[in-house]
């Protein structure tokens, strides 16, 4: 669009609307930061299981492993993969805590890593906590 206009005001408020505006911030930036605790929401309201892994990550692999046995559908954010994955990973330990992958979050509520998820496998809690988010209707 911009390269169809030779007026230089238009080509600057199109710029400005492009790169200056939240519709495109800085990655980095105060905006930017906000955005994405923004995105890190929406991407924990779409499904019951949220998992921010690393595709090389072997506790990552495990995970999507015992989900995959547990027949539990899960919502994989591989932050090694993905556009803007490095700031995603920033908001999502802003929000935990913790600095390792996996993260896992079942009904939008952080549950710890592989160990954890695990544990809760092992004592049976998994499983009624997935069943949980939709009888709740959350999902």
């Amino acid at each position: 669009l911009v390269a169809y206009c030779n007026n230089f005001t238009v080509k600057y408020f199109l710029y400005r609307l492009l790169f200056e505006n939240t519709i495109f911030p800085v990655m980095g930036s105060a905006v930017s930061r906000k955005n994405m605790n923004v995105v890190l929401q929406e991407q924990l309201a779409k499904d019951p299981v949220v998992i921010y892994s690393k595709s090389t990550c072997p506790a990552c692999i495990k995970t999507r492993q015992l989900l995959k046995d547990e027949k539990i559908p899960a919502r994989f954010y591989e932050l090694n993969q993905m556009t803007g994955g490095n700031d995603i990973f920033k908001a999502v330990t802003s929000k935990t805590g913790w600095s390792t992958v996996p993260q896992i979050f079942i009904c939008g509520k952080f549950v710890g890593g592989f160990s954890e998820l695990l544990a809760l496998q092992s004592a049976g809690f998994l499983s009624l906590m997935v069943n949980e988010c939709y009888r709740d209707e959350l999902y």
